[in-house]
């Protein structure tokens, strides 16, 4: 991602799994999965990452830790960004902090079946 964002001058906004260790010891390390989000800089450079708040897969996917804040990465192009993925929407966290911070712009990445988002749209 990295290497696109820098070759093409553009920044890149990609959600990926992330897996993390948490070292305890040889015998106790503990392995999480995040749904995260990353923001990659025109020059390659991370500007920010963001780890699912409500996953919707709770045995797919772990719950950041309840230390996380909301994550707000600046472009070169002068907009604020805040970061949330999918079914975070439906949640006042982090929404309300990013705007309470003034952020009125989101990249946004969902992934549903295609079925399924027809019918919910339906039913409103």
């Amino acid at each position: 991602l990295a290497r696109i964002a820098s070759a093409y001058k553009i920044v890149v906004v990609a959600n990926v799994a992330e897996v993390v260790r948490e070292s305890f010891g040889v015998e106790n390390d503990i392995v999480r999965i995040y749904n995260t989000e990353v923001a990659i800089s025109e020059d390659g450079i991370l500007l920010g990452k963001y780890y699912k708040m409500n996953p919707f897969f709770k045995k797919t996917f772990d719950k950041p830790p309840p230390s996380q804040r909301p994550v707000i990465f600046k472009t070169y192009f002068g907009v604020d960004f805040g970061m949330f993925v999918c079914k975070d929407i439906f949640h006042a966290e982090p929404q309300k902090q990013l705007l309470a911070a003034g952020i009125r712009h989101f990249p946004y990445s969902v992934a549903m079946p295609n079925n399924w988002l027809s019918r919910w749209i339906f039913k409103l």
